[in-house]
């Protein structure tokens, strides 16, 4: 029986692309001088192409781009000290995310939420989206995936065995060898929207 739920942050409670197409609209706007041979679309849909939803270090994303669009009045440093600052004012949830994790705490399960990437970064992503108070315990790690140490911890910390546990995530690699959490991978299983998890609980559908 399940009794807790670890949320993998970045691939199921954010929206990357949708939060990266406003932040990186608002980020080719403000250095347009910089961007003079640059076609607004083509900024985004070459970062968004890279970032590989996330998987690939932003640093590297931001130099492909240059290097394919050929920008040359502006250092990759300063656009990544940008993102750093303000691509987490831009973050947004999947669809009826808040709504679906409200509905799982009200039916008493214990919330885990585990993100990937610098602290502070991360954490104000978690402010922005408005999510604090519904969730049981946070990690968040530098490791650019989540495996069996974060895994067990995050049990740990929500007092559940990991067969009691479930584990949700977008993440094509998952490492879970040896543990007996339960995992869905919403991309595997073609999940497209939160309230999805509930039918899979056996939960009342939010209406």
């Amino acid at each position: 029986m399940v009794k807790a739920i670890i949320f993998d942050m970045e691939s199921v409670l954010l929206d990357r692309k949708l939060s990266l197409e406003r932040f990186l609209d608002t980020q080719y706007e403000y250095y347009r001088t910089y961007f003079t041979e640059v076609q607004k679309q083509d900024f985004i849909n070459y970062f968004i192409t890279y970032d590989k939803e996330g998987a690939v270090p932003v640093k590297r994303v931001y130099q492909a781009v240059i290097d394919k669009l050929g920008i040359t009045y502006i250092e990759t440093r300063e656009l990544v000290q940008d993102y750093t600052v303000n691509f987490p004012k831009f973050a947004s949830e999947t669809d009826a995310m808040k709504e679906t994790v409200t509905r799982l705490q009200n039916r008493g399960y214990k919330i885990g939420v585990i993100a990937t990437g610098e602290y502070e970064h991360e954490r104000y992503i978690i402010d922005v989206l408005g999510i604090e108070n519904y969730i049981t315990h946070t990690i968040i790690t530098e490791e650019n995936t989540i495996g069996k140490t974060q895994l067990i911890e995050m049990c740990r910390a929500l007092d559940t065995r990991p067969q009691d546990t479930l584990f949700v995530t977008g993440d094509e690699i998952v490492d879970t060898v040896g543990i007996e959490i339960q995992l869905i991978n919403t991309k595997e299983m073609k999940i497209h929207t939160m309230i999805e998890l509930l039918n899979i609980l056996d939960e009342e559908t939010i209406t």
